[in-house]
């Protein structure tokens, strides 16, 4: 800055579009050339191997799996549109708002990084626990009753042309409510705000805050 000068006439303050990253010539991770990288398996790919030096072997099958459950889950299908710092400074944060915002989890399970999408069906088993397993007995809890919401006011599309000198962002564009009425009448109304940064389109939004009421509209058992 120099003196007496306004700092945004020596730097001002630069946007432009953008269309993020795209594929390379081999469609490594989207299956075609030069494609947008946007679908939720391809962006999570993409973030171990392109940018943490991690390998393909190390994908389980599962990324293909879930990247058709997302192409088909809505209209246009699951993407995301981010810049990746605006999530986290550590990978572990990165994709843990990765995992919010598809209604998803990443795992490494023998070797193999794993993508499992969060249906609203409950979930086949995945172990069965015998005598030559046998750890301990089971704790059984239950989530807490402060934990429950049961109107979730959801925003997304981030402005991101509201950026100024200090890095800070504008606010979002747009704004999804999900509720649910039997909660409501039995609890009262418990509100929640979330935010959506990587998420654009209303359908995504209402989809994934969809999930989220469905896990915090009542009290849910635990086992450990």
């Amino acid at each position: 800055t120099v003196a007496g000068q306004d700092p945004d006439i020596i730097a001002p303050v630069i946007l432009c579009d953008g269309e993020g990253f795209k594929d390379d010539a081999s469609g490594t991770y989207t299956g075609i050339a030069n494609s947008l990288i946007q679908n939720p398996s391809d962006v999570y790919r993409y973030t171990l191997v392109g940018l943490l030096g991690r390998v393909m072997a190390e994908m389980g099958d599962s990324f293909g799996t879930a990247r058709t459950t997302y192409a088909n889950r809505i209209s246009g299908g699951y993407k995301f549109a981010t810049i990746l710092s605006k999530l986290g400074t550590k990978p572990s944060d990165i994709f843990k708002s990765f995992d919010f915002q598809c209604r998803s989890q990443m795992r490494e399970d023998g070797g193999k990084f794993e993508l499992q999408f969060n249906d609203a069906s409950d979930p086949t088993p995945a172990l069965t626990i015998d005598k030559k397993i046998y750890i301990g007995k089971p704790v059984f809890s239950q989530t807490k009753a402060e934990a429950i919401k049961n109107r979730i006011r959801a925003t997304y599309d981030l402005d991101w042309s509201g950026i100024d000198r200090n890095l800070k962002f504008g606010g979002y564009k747009k704004q999804v409510e999900r509720l649910n009425s039997p909660s409501i009448t039995k609890y009262g109304e418990l509100a929640s705000d979330i935010e959506f940064p990587a998420i654009q389109s209303q359908l995504m939004a209402q989809d994934v805050a969809d999930w989220v009421l469905l896990q915090q509209k009542d009290v849910v058992k635990i086992v450990d």
